[in-house]
């Protein structure tokens, strides 16, 4: 996504696999790192960087789940899960929001396979093709 010019967000349950996401991804692109051991100042120092076009990528915890406003992003990778419909709607929100340069905003999801998180993957779905205007495209759902 960031070589096709999204600034993205990737959003991660664990601190493990966001740091392993994060290894594999400072090589090939400017990002950050973000959870909650991190204070306000650092939280925004990101944002300003976003903002500015100084970082193209933010990893971050569900400290971005719900009240983040960085309307530059464009992309969003949801690596952690859940089935709530407020939660999947805010985290979509982070980069539906209008700005100068956007046309358009890309969202990737998961279809887990185990079983609860796939059960978990199938409500996203739901939710997602139940909000007007959202282009949704997923791998045909097994009952």
């Amino acid at each position: 996504m960031v070589a096709k010019g999204y600034q993205t967000l990737v959003l991660f349950n664990s601190l493990k696999h966001g740091k392993i996401l994060y290894e594999l991804f400072q090589g090939n692109m400017s990002c950050a790192l973000l959870d909650g051991s991190n204070d306000k100042d650092e939280r925004d120092q990101v944002k300003n960087d976003l903002m500015n076009h100084k970082i193209d990528c933010v990893l971050a915890s569900r400290i971005f789940d719900i009240g983040v406003d960085i309307p530059s992003l464009s992309g969003l990778v949801v690596g952690c899960g859940g089935k709530s419909t407020v939660k999947a709607l805010q985290r979509v929100g982070r980069v539906i929001r209008k700005y100068k340069t956007k046309k358009h905003a890309v969202i990737v999801d998961f279809l887990d396979q185990t079983h609860f998180l796939k059960e978990h993957s199938k409500i996203r779905c739901k939710i997602y093709k139940s909000e007007k205007g959202f282009d949704v495209s997923w791998p045909k759902l097994k009952k």
